[in-house]
């Protein structure tokens, strides 16, 4: 979305060997982030539920306004702009209404990846178990799903992204109500040049997911 014009936040991270084309999240709002699970007394590890009543009502004033800050920081001047960073899967609402607060109106997408794969990419960098894994997987789509149900939205396959992205943008276009600052013809070459199959890493067959004894039948009825 950012080469289709989508404006990112300020102070990305930086990009790793194992995501060499890089992870567009801000390294502000994934610190803030952290400090809100924190506040709740949870991490971004965490598959427990969260309980948002339990966030003092004084200390989520001042993050709403640390939230604020940063947004009008970013993207005071954007028509369009894009946030992602996998804890606001689980703190959807909270930056809804930060985003609401600055004039802006929020509009959902949500990339639905292989479990496995992701269990496996967890396992590789943190030494999680796959089942972790899995139910790490599991909390942030259900939450992701649940609390975004009412918003405009687009939920997409990340298969489908890399198989044939125009398609895909042109799902999230008409499903969102939105129009890409930048023509999508602009930034074919740069997108085909992005979107390339090498950077699929720990790619699993979709049969031998669903019949890996292994995986819970939750995680397989989620994901189907």
């Amino acid at each position: 979305m950012s080469l289709l014009g989508a404006a990112l936040p300020g102070n990305l991270m930086a990009a790793r060997p194992a995501n060499e084309a890089g992870f567009w999240e801000s390294v502000d709002i994934q610190r803030l982030n952290d400090r809100i699970l924190a506040a709740l007394d949870s991490h971004w590890d965490d598959w427990r539920p969260l309980d948002t009543t339990r966030l003092d009502p004084a200390k989520r004033r001042d993050l709403l306004d640390e939230a604020g800050t940063l947004l009008r920081r970013d993207f005071a001047e954007a028509a369009l702009f894009v946030l992602k960073d996998p804890r606001i899967c689980r703190l959807a609402p909270f930056w809804r209404e930060a985003i609401a607060h600055t004039g802006a109106e929020t509009r959902a997408v949500i990339p639905l990846r292989n479990p496995a794969e992701v269990a496996a990419s967890l396992q590789q960098r943190n030494g999680f178990t796959m089942h972790k894994g899995h139910i790490l997987w599991l909390r942030h789509t259900l939450d992701a799903e649940h609390t975004t149900r009412g918003w405009p939205r687009a939920i997409v396959a990340y298969a489908d992204l890399l198989n044939d992205w125009r398609a895909v943008a042109g799902e999230i276009s008409q499903r969102l109500a939105i129009r890409y600052p930048r023509p999508v013809a602009d930034a074919a070459a740069e997108l085909d040049d992005f979107l390339v199959a090498r950077l699929r890493h720990h790619a699993v067959d979709t049969d031998a997911f669903f019949t890996d004894p292994d995986v819970s039948r939750w995680v397989r009825e989620a994901t189907e």
